[in-house]
C-alpha cells in the first residue's frame, strides 16, 4: 500500500464502475507521467487498482510518492520484477510439450482445407530446422470488406478458406456454433467465464480477473510510449504447464460466443502465476474490423 496521503480525483467515485476502466487508466497514467515515476501495467479490479512500478523492490521510498487512492479506488503496488513476465516476445520455436499437456489432449496438426479458430499455424523454419508455431485466430473484415485472418505476428501462413466455427470437442460437448462479433473490454465484467481453445491446450474454461492496461516496451527512445488494452484471466491452478508457445494468437470468447481478445502469454511464475494476458479486441474494433 502507499505510505502517502495522496488522494487523486477524490470527488470522482469510480469504485466498482467497470465501464469507467479507461477513465481510471487515464487518471493513473496522467499522475505517474507528471510525477515522472515509470509504471508498466495498471489493473482495475472493481474496488482496487493494482499498479506495477518499474523501479526495483529495494526502492521502497517510492511508496511515499504514489497515490493512496484514485477516484475512490484503493491503490495497491507491485514491482515489475515480482511479475516475472516473459522477457521478450519475438518469434520463438514451440517449446517441448510436457507430459501433462500431451495427457490432456493430442496436438492436431492436420492440414485442413478450411481454416477455423484453433488450428496449428506453421509459417517457416529456423536455421536449426525448428518450426515457428501459433494458433489461428478469427476471420475479420475491414470497412472496405477486405477479409483477413488474425494470427500472432510470428505465425503467418498462406491464405485459404476460413470458417469462424470452432471444432467440436469431447471435454465440453456442445452444439456447433459460429463466433459472434467482437466485444469491447468495457462491456465485459470481472468474474465472467471465458473460453480459449487451441490445438495445443484443448478447451480451457477460465475467469476474467481484471481490466488491464499494459505498456509495450520499445527500443526506440524517440517513439511515443504505447499502452494496450488487455484482460487478465485465470485458467486454474497449474494451468501454465499445459499452455505452450503455440497458443499465442488463439481467440478467447465468452459464453455468448463473442470474441473478447487474443491470447498473448501466460505467467509461468511470480505473483500472477497461471494468469494469462489477453489482448483486448478493442484495438481491432477501433480500426473498423468485424468478425465475419
Amino acid at each position: 500500500m502507499s505510505r502517502s496521503r495522496i488522494y487523486v480525483s477524490p470527488t470522482i467515485y469510480l469504485r466498482d464502475n467497470e465501464a469507467a476502466a479507461n477513465l481510471i487508466f487515464d487518471l493513473v497514467r496522467d499522475f505517474f507521467t507528471r510525477a515522472n515515476i515509470p509504471i508498466t501495467e495498471i489493473q482495475f479490479r472493481g474496488h482496487l487498482i493494482v499498479i506495477v512500478l518499474e523501479t526495483e523492490p529495494d526502492n521502497l521510498d517510492v511508496l511515499w510518492a504514489v497515490p493512496k487512492s484514485i477516484a475512490n479506488c484503493n491503490c495497491f503496488y507491485l514491482f515489475e520484477s515480482e511479475i516475472e513476465r516473459p522477457g521478450k516476445f519475438p518469434a520463438q520455436p514451440l517449446k517441448q510439450i510436457t507430459a501433462a499437456a500431451t495427457d490432456r489432449t493430442a496436438i492436431d496438426d492436420t492440414q485442413y482445407p478450411t481454416l477455423r479458430p484453433g488450428l496449428v499455424l506453421s509459417s517457416r523454419k529456423t536455421t536449426q530446422g525448428e518450426k515457428f508455431r501459433a494458433s489461428s485466430g478469427v476471420l475479420v473484415q475491414d470497412t472496405s470488406r477486405h477479409r483477413y485472418m488474425t494470427a500472432a505476428s510470428h505465425g503467418f501462413p498462406e491464405g485459404g478458406m476460413f470458417l469462424n466455427e470452432p471444432f467440436k470437442n469431447t471435454i465440453a460437448p456442445r452444439d456447433p456454433f459460429k463466433l459472434d462479433n467482437f466485444i469491447r473490454a468495457g462491456e465485459t465484467r470481472i468474474g465472467d467465464d471465458i473460453l480459449p481453445d487451441s490445438p495445443f491446450s484443448g478447451v480451457i474454461q477460465g475467469s476474467r480477473m481484471a481490466h488491464s492496461s499494459v505498456r509495450i516496451p520499445s527500443d526506440d527512445p524517440h517513439r511515443p510510449t504505447v499502452w494496450i488494452r488487455c484482460h487478465l484471466v485465470y485458467l486454474g491452478q497449474d494451468s501454465a504447464s499445459d499452455i505452450v508457445d503455440g497458443v499465442c494468437g488463439s481467440a478467447i470468447w465468452d459464453k455468448d460466443h463473442r470474441v473478447l481478445g487474443f491470447f498473448r502469454y501466460v505467467h509461468a511464475s511470480g505473483v500472477f502465476k497461471d494468469h494469462c494476458s489477453i489482448i483486448a479486441a478493442d484495438h481491432l474494433l477501433d480500426k473498423g474490423y468485424t468478425v465475419v
